[in-house]
């Protein structure tokens, strides 16, 4: 290729005009009129102007390519991305946290949350005394459940919870495992946790539970009966530890004047079977719970709701009355 058809393909699309007065200068008797299309193409070309190299991660602004004396073609700017180089902790951080995640799908485990610890496969990874992992086992719970993998971890920590779990999963032992673990032994404090149940019947077979998973501590576990009006009272010995109850029956002892039972020190606020009370009534319910947070006036407090739906009632109660809580579910909602 010469130099005229190097010329003919640089000035393709241009119109030029000869000027009537002659210049010394041949290339200055043209005047460009028409702009040249932003992108100009040289293939072929024995002489082109080489392109400077730039370093990765640099964005880099090429120079203006000179066509013919004024005439210039800008190149557009290239950014060139610098690949992201991870350490090899962070590596082994996100390895772990795909394992995980593995872990929860293979069990139909959902979590909803910030910095959820991960489940447990053996009630031997748990961090509690030996005598209650003895009691678990004693009870007929060698290996944790579904609901129990997961939820007693987070319990441990001390997060609110959510959790939802089918009837027969193991939610009793998830939340009655970590109340033993945090209340450690009896005290001379009055109440420190309340389990609130949709029935007596039910309370009961809570009670007994907790009883069988506190061997040998000697925790106070009551369930309210005729005698609690002179039984709770604030001026007695105080000689209890953890209430389960029906909310008719705890609100009864709050609205006496003045109030038979005290649960300024309770730690934690268990509501089991949410799903059947609030079916049981709606407003009357919702208006028996904020009778009982407003008792538990301990700034400490925390909750744990369990339910083996997810309703939308309960949700959006957990999410009016529960800070920073953690959703864990099991199978369908």
């Amino acid at each position: 290729m010469d130099a005229f058809d190097i010329f003919k393909k640089l000035t393709q699309g241009a119109r030029f005009k000869r000027n009537s007065t002659r210049s010394e200068n041949p290339a200055s008797t043209f005047t460009y009129k028409t702009a040249l299309p932003e992108k100009v193409k040289l293939e072929d070309a024995e002489q082109s102007q080489a392109q400077p190299e730039s370093d990765e991660g640099v964005d880099v602004d090429e120079k203006a390519l000179t066509l013919l004396g004024t005439i210039t073609s800008d190149k557009p700017k290239l950014k060139r991305k610098k690949p992201s180089k991870l350490s090899n902790e962070e590596r082994e951080k996100i390895v772990h946290e795909q394992a995980v995640n593995r872990t929860r799908n293979q069990l139909h485990i959902n979590v909803s949350g910030s910095d959820i610890p991960e489940p447990i496969v053996s009630f031997d990874q748990l961090s509690i005394p030996t005598d209650l992992i003895v009691n678990l086992k004693r009870a007929g719970y060698n290996e944790p459940t579904t609901i129990q993998k997961q939820c007693i971890t987070v319990m441990l920590e001390g997060r609110q919870v959510l959790a939802c779990a089918p009837t027969g999963s193991g939610k009793t032992a998830a939340f009655v495992v970590p109340l033993i673990h945090h209340l450690k032994g009896p005290q001379r404090k009055g109440f420190r946790a309340v389990i609130v149940c949709p029935t007596r019947e039910l309370a009961r077979q809570t009670q007994r539970e907790c009883l069988l998973l506190s061997l040998g501590r000697g925790f106070r576990i009551h369930v309210i009966h005729k005698k609690a009006l002179t039984q709770y009272a604030p001026k007695s010995s105080q000689k209890f530890d953890l209430l389960v109850t029906t909310p008719n029956s705890l609100c009864y002892l709050l609205k006496q004047e003045p109030p038979v039972i005290s649960l300024a020190n309770v730690e934690w606020l268990i509501i089991d079977e949410a799903d059947k009370l609030f079916e049981t009534g709606l407003n009357s319910f919702r208006d028996q719970m904020e009778e009982i947070l407003l008792a538990c006036s301990n700034k400490d407090r925390k909750i744990g709701m369990f339910s083996a739906t997810l309703t939308t009632f309960v949700d959006e109660w957990c999410k009016e009355n529960m800070a920073d809580f953690v959703r864990i579910t099991v199978g369908q909602k």
